[in-house]
Protein backbone atom coordinates (compact mmCIF):
# COMPACT_ATOMS: atom_id res chain seq x y z
CA UNK A 1 0.00 0.00 0.00
CA UNK A 2 2.81 2.42 0.82
CA UNK A 3 4.42 1.72 -2.57
CA UNK A 4 1.14 2.44 -4.43
CA UNK A 5 0.60 5.67 -2.49
CA UNK A 6 4.14 6.78 -3.26
CA UNK A 7 3.71 6.00 -6.97
CA UNK A 8 0.32 7.78 -7.02
CA UNK A 9 1.95 10.86 -5.47
CA UNK A 10 4.66 10.74 -8.14
CA UNK A 11 1.97 10.64 -10.86
CA UNK A 12 0.19 13.62 -9.27
CA UNK A 13 3.43 15.61 -9.06
CA UNK A 14 4.20 14.86 -12.73
CA UNK A 15 0.71 15.87 -13.97
CA UNK A 16 0.72 19.06 -11.90
CA UNK A 17 4.17 19.99 -13.21
CA UNK A 18 3.21 19.36 -16.85
CA UNK A 19 -0.04 21.32 -16.66
CA UNK A 20 1.56 24.15 -14.66
CA UNK A 21 4.36 24.59 -17.19
CA UNK A 22 1.80 25.37 -19.93
CA UNK A 23 0.74 29.01 -19.86
CA UNK A 24 -2.44 28.51 -21.90
CA UNK A 25 -5.31 26.19 -21.15
CA UNK A 26 -4.72 22.56 -22.03
CA UNK A 27 -7.44 21.00 -24.15
CA UNK A 28 -5.83 17.61 -24.59
CA UNK A 29 -6.39 14.78 -22.14
CA UNK A 30 -3.17 13.38 -20.62
CA UNK A 31 -2.38 9.93 -21.98
CA UNK A 32 -1.48 7.42 -19.28
CA UNK A 33 -0.46 3.82 -19.57
CA UNK A 34 -3.63 1.73 -18.91
CA UNK A 35 -1.64 -0.39 -16.49
CA UNK A 36 -0.90 2.77 -14.50
CA UNK A 37 -4.47 3.75 -13.55
CA UNK A 38 -5.78 0.16 -13.54
CA UNK A 39 -3.23 -0.62 -10.88
CA UNK A 40 -4.87 2.02 -8.68
CA UNK A 41 -8.36 0.51 -9.23
CA UNK A 42 -9.74 2.79 -11.99
CA UNK A 43 -11.38 1.41 -15.12
CA UNK A 44 -10.62 4.32 -17.45
CA UNK A 45 -8.61 7.52 -17.63
CA UNK A 46 -11.57 9.87 -17.04
CA UNK A 47 -12.34 8.30 -13.67
CA UNK A 48 -8.68 8.49 -12.71
CA UNK A 49 -8.44 12.22 -13.56
CA UNK A 50 -11.75 13.07 -11.84
CA UNK A 51 -10.46 11.39 -8.67
CA UNK A 52 -7.71 14.03 -8.37
CA UNK A 53 -9.51 17.39 -7.91
CA UNK A 54 -6.47 18.69 -6.03
CA UNK A 55 -4.29 18.21 -9.14
CA UNK A 56 -6.47 18.70 -12.26
CA UNK A 57 -9.53 20.92 -12.65
CA UNK A 58 -11.78 20.11 -15.61
CA UNK A 59 -13.87 22.79 -17.34
CA UNK A 60 -16.40 21.72 -19.94
CA UNK A 61 -17.10 24.07 -22.86
CA UNK A 62 -19.05 23.67 -26.11
CA UNK A 63 -15.79 22.79 -27.84
CA UNK A 64 -14.69 20.14 -25.36
CA UNK A 65 -12.96 19.79 -22.03
CA UNK A 66 -10.24 22.13 -20.74
CA UNK A 67 -7.77 20.92 -18.14
CA UNK A 68 -6.35 23.36 -15.59
CA UNK A 69 -3.56 22.69 -13.12
CA UNK A 70 -4.40 23.16 -9.44
CA UNK A 71 -1.29 24.73 -7.90
CA UNK A 72 -0.15 23.88 -4.40
CA UNK A 73 2.40 25.54 -2.12
CA UNK A 74 5.34 23.97 -3.95
CA UNK A 75 4.19 24.97 -7.48
CA UNK A 76 2.49 28.32 -6.84
CA UNK A 77 5.66 30.29 -7.66
CA UNK A 78 6.14 28.29 -10.89
CA UNK A 79 2.56 29.04 -12.01
CA UNK A 80 3.14 32.72 -11.26
CA UNK A 81 6.35 32.74 -13.30
CA UNK A 82 4.74 30.91 -16.24
CA UNK A 83 1.80 33.33 -16.27
CA UNK A 84 4.23 36.27 -16.66
CA UNK A 85 6.07 34.78 -19.64
CA UNK A 86 5.54 36.85 -22.81
CA UNK A 87 6.11 35.29 -26.21
CA UNK A 88 6.70 37.56 -29.15
CA UNK A 89 4.69 36.57 -32.19
CA UNK A 90 6.69 36.21 -35.36
CA UNK A 91 5.24 37.93 -38.39
CA UNK A 92 5.95 36.46 -41.79
CA UNK A 93 6.97 38.76 -44.60
CA UNK A 94 4.30 37.35 -46.90
CA UNK A 95 0.94 36.02 -45.80
CA UNK A 96 0.54 32.31 -46.47
CA UNK A 97 -1.69 31.70 -49.47
CA UNK A 98 -4.26 29.13 -48.48
CA UNK A 99 -7.64 28.10 -49.77
CA UNK A 100 -10.73 28.47 -47.60
CA UNK A 101 -11.32 25.63 -45.20
CA UNK A 102 -13.87 23.03 -46.38
CA UNK A 103 -17.28 22.87 -44.78
CA UNK A 104 -16.43 19.53 -43.23
CA UNK A 105 -13.59 21.08 -41.24
CA UNK A 106 -14.24 21.14 -37.51
CA UNK A 107 -15.53 24.36 -36.03
CA UNK A 108 -13.27 26.02 -33.53
CA UNK A 109 -14.79 28.32 -30.96
CA UNK A 110 -13.48 31.92 -30.99
CA UNK A 111 -12.92 31.90 -27.22
CA UNK A 112 -10.33 29.15 -27.43
CA UNK A 113 -6.98 30.45 -26.29
CA UNK A 114 -5.01 28.41 -28.85
CA UNK A 115 -4.82 29.38 -32.51
CA UNK A 116 -5.63 26.55 -34.90
CA UNK A 117 -4.17 26.67 -38.39
CA UNK A 118 -5.49 24.16 -40.90
CA UNK A 119 -2.87 23.57 -43.55
CA UNK A 120 -4.42 23.78 -47.01
CA UNK A 121 -2.85 22.75 -50.34
CA UNK A 122 -0.45 25.18 -51.88
CA UNK A 123 -1.72 27.21 -54.80
CA UNK A 124 0.14 26.01 -57.91
CA UNK A 125 2.07 28.36 -60.09
CA UNK A 126 0.42 29.67 -63.27
CA UNK A 127 0.23 27.11 -65.98
CA UNK A 128 -1.29 23.71 -66.49
CA UNK A 129 0.83 21.93 -63.94
CA UNK A 130 -1.32 19.82 -61.62
CA UNK A 131 -0.44 19.84 -57.90
CA UNK A 132 1.07 16.68 -56.43
CA UNK A 133 -1.07 14.29 -54.48
CA UNK A 134 -0.58 13.12 -50.93
CA UNK A 135 1.27 9.87 -50.63
CA UNK A 136 1.15 6.98 -48.23
CA UNK A 137 4.36 5.20 -47.35
CA UNK A 138 4.34 1.56 -46.45
CA UNK A 139 7.33 0.32 -44.52
CA UNK A 140 8.11 -3.34 -44.25
CA UNK A 141 9.84 -4.93 -41.31
CA UNK A 142 13.26 -4.55 -42.97
CA UNK A 143 13.90 -0.81 -42.85
CA UNK A 144 17.49 -0.85 -44.14
CA UNK A 145 16.53 -2.77 -47.28
CA UNK A 146 13.94 -0.14 -48.20
CA UNK A 147 16.32 2.77 -47.60
CA UNK A 148 18.61 1.55 -50.40
CA UNK A 149 15.78 1.93 -52.92
CA UNK A 150 13.48 4.78 -53.82
CA UNK A 151 10.36 4.66 -51.69
CA UNK A 152 7.31 3.88 -53.79
CA UNK A 153 4.40 6.24 -53.56
CA UNK A 154 1.33 4.15 -54.20
CA UNK A 155 -2.34 4.92 -54.11
CA UNK A 156 -4.18 4.88 -50.82
CA UNK A 157 -5.99 1.65 -50.06
CA UNK A 158 -9.75 1.52 -50.07
CA UNK A 159 -11.16 2.29 -46.67
CA UNK A 160 -7.86 3.62 -45.35
CA UNK A 161 -8.30 6.23 -42.64
CA UNK A 162 -7.12 9.71 -43.66
CA UNK A 163 -6.41 12.25 -40.98
CA UNK A 164 -6.81 15.98 -40.80
CA UNK A 165 -3.55 17.77 -40.00
CA UNK A 166 -3.97 20.72 -37.64
CA UNK A 167 -1.12 22.87 -36.35
CA UNK A 168 -1.71 24.64 -33.03
CA UNK A 169 0.45 27.71 -32.46
CA UNK A 170 0.58 28.58 -28.80
CA UNK A 171 2.93 31.36 -27.80
CA UNK A 172 5.49 30.55 -30.48
CA UNK A 173 5.23 26.79 -29.93
CA UNK A 174 3.71 24.24 -32.30
CA UNK A 175 1.66 21.12 -31.95
CA UNK A 176 0.39 18.91 -34.76
CA UNK A 177 -2.85 16.94 -34.42
CA UNK A 178 -4.19 14.19 -36.69
CA UNK A 179 -7.96 14.12 -36.56
CA UNK A 180 -10.96 14.03 -38.91
CA UNK A 181 -11.05 13.32 -42.67
CA UNK A 182 -8.95 15.46 -44.98
CA UNK A 183 -7.54 14.85 -48.44
CA UNK A 184 -6.06 18.24 -49.27
CA UNK A 185 -2.57 17.97 -47.76
CA UNK A 186 0.24 17.96 -50.28
CA UNK A 187 3.87 17.01 -50.44
CA UNK A 188 6.62 19.44 -51.30
CA UNK A 189 6.77 20.27 -54.99
CA UNK A 190 10.38 19.14 -55.34
CA UNK A 191 9.62 15.46 -54.67
CA UNK A 192 9.18 13.12 -57.59
CA UNK A 193 5.87 11.28 -57.55
CA UNK A 194 5.59 8.50 -60.08
CA UNK A 195 2.46 6.42 -60.42
CA UNK A 196 1.37 3.83 -62.92
CA UNK A 197 -1.36 6.01 -64.31
CA UNK A 198 0.00 9.60 -64.20
CA UNK A 199 3.24 11.58 -64.04
CA UNK A 200 3.62 14.68 -61.88
CA UNK A 201 5.27 17.59 -63.67
CA UNK A 202 5.02 20.05 -60.79
CA UNK A 203 8.42 21.61 -60.12
CA UNK A 204 9.62 23.69 -57.21
CA UNK A 205 10.56 27.26 -58.17
CA UNK A 206 14.34 27.87 -58.25
CA UNK A 207 14.18 30.60 -55.62
CA UNK A 208 12.70 28.17 -53.07
CA UNK A 209 14.82 25.18 -54.07
CA UNK A 210 18.09 26.60 -52.71
CA UNK A 211 16.40 27.79 -49.51
CA UNK A 212 14.88 24.36 -48.97
CA UNK A 213 18.25 22.64 -49.49
CA UNK A 214 19.86 24.89 -46.89
CA UNK A 215 17.16 24.40 -44.25
CA UNK A 216 16.49 20.68 -44.73
CA UNK A 217 18.75 18.80 -42.28
CA UNK A 218 20.53 15.64 -43.37
CA UNK A 219 19.42 12.46 -41.58
CA UNK A 220 20.88 9.01 -41.17
CA UNK A 221 18.48 7.59 -43.79
CA UNK A 222 18.19 10.08 -46.67
CA UNK A 223 15.35 9.86 -49.13
CA UNK A 224 16.31 9.99 -52.79
CA UNK A 225 14.77 12.99 -54.45
CA UNK A 226 14.83 14.03 -58.07
CA UNK A 227 13.09 16.83 -59.86
CA UNK A 228 11.39 15.68 -63.07
CA UNK A 229 12.18 17.64 -66.24
CA UNK A 230 9.82 20.33 -67.26
CA UNK A 231 7.41 19.42 -69.98
CA UNK A 232 7.88 21.04 -73.34
CA UNK A 233 4.18 21.83 -73.45
CA UNK A 234 4.24 23.82 -70.24
CA UNK A 235 4.71 27.53 -70.89
CA UNK A 236 7.83 29.20 -69.63
CA UNK A 237 7.39 31.87 -67.03
CA UNK A 238 8.45 35.39 -67.95
CA UNK A 239 11.35 36.76 -65.91
CA UNK A 240 10.32 38.94 -63.03
CA UNK A 241 11.82 42.24 -62.09
CA UNK A 242 14.52 41.94 -59.52
CA UNK A 243 13.69 43.42 -56.17
CA UNK A 244 15.88 43.85 -53.10
CA UNK A 245 16.01 40.64 -51.08
CA UNK A 246 14.17 40.65 -47.81
CA UNK A 247 15.43 38.76 -44.80
CA UNK A 248 13.45 35.61 -44.06
CA UNK A 249 12.92 34.85 -40.43
CA UNK A 250 14.23 31.37 -39.63
CA UNK A 251 11.77 28.74 -38.46
CA UNK A 252 12.84 26.46 -35.65
CA UNK A 253 12.23 22.86 -36.59
CA UNK A 254 11.89 20.12 -34.03
CA UNK A 255 14.68 17.57 -33.79
CA UNK A 256 14.47 13.88 -33.00
CA UNK A 257 17.34 12.13 -31.25
CA UNK A 258 17.99 8.39 -31.52
CA UNK A 259 15.07 7.95 -33.90
CA UNK A 260 16.36 4.58 -35.10
CA UNK A 261 15.93 3.23 -31.58
CA UNK A 262 12.21 4.05 -31.56
CA UNK A 263 11.76 2.59 -35.04
CA UNK A 264 13.48 -0.71 -34.11
CA UNK A 265 11.43 -0.95 -30.92
CA UNK A 266 8.20 -0.44 -32.86
CA UNK A 267 9.27 -3.04 -35.46
CA UNK A 268 9.85 -5.61 -32.70
CA UNK A 269 6.43 -4.78 -31.27
CA UNK A 270 4.81 -5.33 -34.67
CA UNK A 271 6.58 -8.68 -35.04
CA UNK A 272 5.52 -9.87 -31.60
CA UNK A 273 1.89 -8.81 -32.22
CA UNK A 274 1.75 -10.25 -35.78
CA UNK A 275 1.36 -6.89 -37.49
CA UNK A 276 2.59 -7.54 -41.01
CA UNK A 277 3.12 -4.01 -42.25
CA UNK A 278 3.97 -0.68 -40.62
CA UNK A 279 2.55 2.22 -42.62
CA UNK A 280 3.30 5.91 -42.33
CA UNK A 281 1.35 8.80 -43.77
CA UNK A 282 3.83 11.63 -44.25
CA UNK A 283 2.23 14.98 -45.02
CA UNK A 284 4.37 17.95 -46.06
CA UNK A 285 3.46 21.57 -45.59
CA UNK A 286 5.09 24.96 -45.57
CA UNK A 287 5.61 27.56 -42.85
CA UNK A 288 6.29 30.81 -44.63
CA UNK A 289 8.96 29.81 -47.15
CA UNK A 290 10.21 26.75 -45.26
CA UNK A 291 8.99 23.26 -46.08
CA UNK A 292 8.31 20.89 -43.23
CA UNK A 293 6.86 17.45 -42.62
CA UNK A 294 4.45 15.77 -40.26
CA UNK A 295 3.83 12.04 -40.13
CA UNK A 296 1.49 9.56 -38.49
CA UNK A 297 1.16 5.80 -38.23
CA UNK A 298 -1.85 3.59 -37.58
CA UNK A 299 -1.42 0.62 -35.23
CA UNK A 300 -4.44 -1.41 -34.17
CA UNK A 301 -6.85 1.27 -35.43
CA UNK A 302 -5.17 3.95 -33.37
CA UNK A 303 -3.27 6.89 -34.85
CA UNK A 304 0.04 8.07 -33.42
CA UNK A 305 1.30 11.40 -34.76
CA UNK A 306 4.71 13.04 -34.82
CA UNK A 307 3.47 15.85 -32.59
CA UNK A 308 5.42 18.60 -34.36
CA UNK A 309 6.83 19.68 -37.71
CA UNK A 310 10.24 18.39 -38.80
CA UNK A 311 12.68 19.33 -41.50
CA UNK A 312 12.61 15.91 -43.20
CA UNK A 313 10.11 13.12 -43.67
CA UNK A 314 12.38 10.56 -41.98
CA UNK A 315 12.57 12.61 -38.79
CA UNK A 316 8.79 13.04 -38.83
CA UNK A 317 8.35 9.25 -39.13
CA UNK A 318 10.85 8.67 -36.31
CA UNK A 319 8.85 11.13 -34.18
CA UNK A 320 5.66 9.17 -34.89
CA UNK A 321 7.52 5.99 -33.82
CA UNK A 322 8.58 7.70 -30.62
CA UNK A 323 5.00 8.74 -29.84
CA UNK A 324 3.77 5.19 -30.49
CA UNK A 325 6.49 3.68 -28.29
CA UNK A 326 5.70 6.03 -25.43
CA UNK A 327 1.92 5.61 -25.76
CA UNK A 328 2.18 1.81 -25.93
CA UNK A 329 4.49 1.69 -22.92
CA UNK A 330 7.37 0.13 -24.84
CA UNK A 331 10.00 2.27 -23.08
CA UNK A 332 9.14 1.07 -19.54
CA UNK A 333 7.59 4.41 -18.62
CA UNK A 334 4.65 4.43 -16.22
CA UNK A 335 3.34 7.80 -17.41
CA UNK A 336 3.54 9.22 -20.94
CA UNK A 337 3.05 12.88 -21.70
CA UNK A 338 0.91 14.00 -24.60
CA UNK A 339 2.60 15.21 -27.71
CA UNK A 340 1.22 18.68 -27.01
CA UNK A 341 3.50 18.90 -24.00
CA UNK A 342 6.59 17.74 -25.87
CA UNK A 343 6.86 21.20 -27.35
CA UNK A 344 8.24 22.40 -24.02
CA UNK A 345 11.82 22.19 -25.24
CA UNK A 346 15.02 23.57 -23.82
CA UNK A 347 14.30 26.78 -25.65
CA UNK A 348 11.18 27.30 -23.56
CA UNK A 349 13.15 26.55 -20.41
CA UNK A 350 15.82 29.05 -21.45
CA UNK A 351 13.12 31.63 -22.11
CA UNK A 352 11.66 31.04 -18.67
CA UNK A 353 15.16 31.38 -17.26
CA UNK A 354 15.67 34.66 -19.08
CA UNK A 355 12.31 35.96 -17.87
CA UNK A 356 13.25 34.98 -14.34
CA UNK A 357 16.59 36.77 -14.60
CA UNK A 358 14.88 39.88 -15.97
CA UNK A 359 12.40 39.79 -13.12
CA UNK A 360 15.23 39.43 -10.62
CA UNK A 361 17.05 42.39 -12.20
CA UNK A 362 13.86 44.44 -12.00
CA UNK A 363 13.43 43.62 -8.32
CA UNK A 364 17.10 44.36 -7.68
CA UNK A 365 16.82 47.79 -9.30
CA UNK A 366 13.60 48.45 -7.44
CA UNK A 367 15.30 47.54 -4.17
CA UNK A 368 18.30 49.73 -4.93
CA UNK A 369 16.24 52.74 -6.01
CA UNK A 370 13.29 52.75 -3.62
CA UNK A 371 13.92 50.40 -0.74
CA UNK A 372 17.62 51.03 -0.15
CA UNK A 373 17.13 54.65 1.01
CA UNK A 374 14.25 53.79 3.33
CA UNK A 375 16.12 50.80 4.72
CA UNK A 376 19.18 53.01 5.31
CA UNK A 377 17.08 55.57 7.18
CA UNK A 378 15.44 52.90 9.25
CA UNK A 379 18.80 51.36 10.07
CA UNK A 380 20.17 54.74 11.10
CA UNK A 381 17.18 55.48 13.33
CA UNK A 382 17.44 51.99 14.78
CA UNK A 383 21.13 52.53 15.47
CA UNK A 384 20.41 55.87 17.20
CA UNK A 385 17.69 54.24 19.26
CA UNK A 386 20.10 51.46 20.19
CA UNK A 387 22.83 53.92 21.22
CA UNK A 388 20.39 55.98 23.31
CA UNK A 389 19.05 52.96 25.14
CA UNK A 390 22.54 51.57 25.58
CA UNK A 391 23.57 54.83 27.23
CA UNK A 392 20.48 54.75 29.47
CA UNK A 393 21.26 51.18 30.36
CA UNK A 394 24.83 52.04 31.33
CA UNK A 395 23.63 54.91 33.55
CA UNK A 396 21.06 52.73 35.28
CA UNK A 397 23.66 50.03 35.66
CA UNK A 398 26.05 52.46 37.39
CA UNK A 399 23.26 53.60 39.73
CA UNK A 400 22.37 50.05 40.62
CA UNK A 401 26.01 49.14 41.26
CA UNK A 402 26.48 52.22 43.47
CA UNK A 403 23.33 51.46 45.42
CA UNK A 404 24.49 47.87 45.80
CA UNK A 405 27.85 49.01 47.21
CA UNK A 406 26.13 51.35 49.68
CA UNK A 407 23.79 48.62 50.77
CA UNK A 408 26.64 46.16 51.22
CA UNK A 409 28.58 48.72 53.29
CA UNK A 410 25.56 49.49 55.50
CA UNK A 411 24.89 45.79 56.04
CA UNK A 412 28.52 45.24 57.03
CA UNK A 413 28.52 48.13 59.54
CA UNK A 414 25.16 47.23 61.02
CA UNK A 415 26.11 43.58 61.36
CA UNK A 416 29.33 44.52 63.20
CA UNK A 417 27.40 46.79 65.57
CA UNK A 418 24.79 44.15 66.20
CA UNK A 419 27.45 41.56 66.93
CA UNK A 420 29.09 43.89 69.47
CA UNK A 421 25.77 44.51 71.24
CA UNK A 422 25.06 40.80 71.35
CA UNK A 423 28.48 40.11 72.82
CA UNK A 424 27.99 42.75 75.51
CA UNK A 425 24.52 41.43 76.37
CA UNK A 426 25.88 37.93 76.55
CA UNK A 427 28.66 39.04 78.89
CA UNK A 428 26.21 40.86 81.23
CA UNK A 429 23.87 37.87 81.27
CA UNK A 430 26.79 35.59 82.02
CA UNK A 431 27.74 37.71 85.10
CA UNK A 432 24.14 37.78 86.35
CA UNK A 433 23.81 34.06 85.89
CA UNK A 434 27.01 33.44 87.82
CA UNK A 435 25.81 35.65 90.70
CA UNK A 436 22.40 33.99 90.83
CA UNK A 437 24.07 30.63 90.78
CA UNK A 438 26.22 31.58 93.74
CA UNK A 439 23.15 32.75 95.71
CA UNK A 440 21.32 29.55 94.90
CA UNK A 441 24.21 27.48 96.14
CA UNK A 442 24.20 29.41 99.44
CA UNK A 443 20.44 28.87 99.87
CA UNK A 444 20.86 25.17 99.24
CA UNK A 445 23.59 24.99 101.85
CA UNK A 446 21.45 26.83 104.43
CA UNK A 447 18.52 24.56 103.71
CA UNK A 448 20.64 21.50 104.21
CA UNK A 449 21.84 22.84 107.59
CA UNK A 450 18.26 23.53 108.72
CA UNK A 451 17.20 20.04 107.68
CA UNK A 452 20.05 18.59 109.71
CA UNK A 453 19.04 20.71 112.68
CA UNK A 454 15.44 19.58 112.49
CA UNK A 455 16.48 15.98 112.28
CA UNK A 456 18.65 16.33 115.36
CA UNK A 457 15.88 17.97 117.50
CA UNK A 458 12.47 16.44 118.54
CA UNK A 459 10.46 18.98 116.65
CA UNK A 460 9.66 16.45 114.06
CA UNK A 461 8.20 14.01 116.55
CA UNK A 462 6.14 16.76 118.14
CA UNK A 463 4.74 17.73 114.80
CA UNK A 464 3.74 14.16 114.08
CA UNK A 465 2.02 13.85 117.51
CA UNK A 466 0.12 17.05 116.92
CA UNK A 467 -1.08 15.78 113.57
CA UNK A 468 -2.35 12.56 115.15
CA UNK A 469 -4.20 14.45 117.88
CA UNK A 470 -5.87 16.64 115.31
CA UNK A 471 -7.05 13.60 113.42
CA UNK A 472 -8.51 12.02 116.62
CA UNK A 473 -10.34 15.18 117.60
CA UNK A 474 -11.91 15.47 114.20
CA UNK A 475 -13.32 11.94 114.45
CA UNK A 476 -14.78 12.64 117.91
CA UNK A 477 -16.51 15.75 116.69
CA UNK A 478 -18.34 13.75 114.07
CA UNK A 479 -19.85 11.33 116.62
CA UNK A 480 -21.07 13.93 119.16
CA UNK A 481 -24.50 15.60 118.80
CA UNK A 482 -24.00 19.24 119.30
CA UNK A 483 -27.19 21.34 119.22
CA UNK A 484 -27.05 24.25 116.95
CA UNK A 485 -28.92 27.35 117.87
CA UNK A 486 -29.49 29.82 115.11
CA UNK A 487 -30.87 33.16 116.11
CA UNK A 488 -33.66 34.80 114.29
CA UNK A 489 -31.79 37.87 113.66
CA UNK A 490 -29.41 37.32 110.84
CA UNK A 491 -25.88 38.33 111.40
CA UNK A 492 -23.57 39.44 108.71
CA UNK A 493 -20.18 37.90 108.88
CA UNK A 494 -17.24 39.69 107.44
CA UNK A 495 -14.81 37.38 105.89
CA UNK A 496 -11.28 38.52 106.00
CA UNK A 497 -8.06 36.97 105.20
Amino acid sequence: MEGNEKELNNVKVMLRSVLTSSKEETTEKPHLNPFCYQKFGYRNLDAFIESMPDVVKISRTPTGEIYHAVADESTAHIAKMVSKVYYKKRKSLKPARRRPAPRSAPFHSPWRSQQHIVLQPLRPWPGKRPPPKRTSRSHGLDYEAQQSQTRPYGRNLTGQQHHHLTVHTDGGRRKVDFQGPARLLLETPNQKQTQSYSVNRFEQPPRFRKLHEQQTPTTEYPVKKASPPRSASSPSRPPKKTSPKTLVQPVDMAKIKDGKKYYDTLIEYCKSNHISDLKFETMPSRLGQVYCYASSTNINKRVYGSGDLFGSSVEAEFAACRTACVELGLLNECVSILSCHTRHTFKTIDKLHEETLEELDFYENHIKQTLFASVTRNLKSLKDWYNYHEKMFEEEKEKILKHTDDLRKWITEYSDKLVDELMQTFARNANIISQEKYKLEQLQQELKEKIKLINKSKVKDDIEQIQKDIINESTNIKHFDIPLFIPKNQKNFLLEK
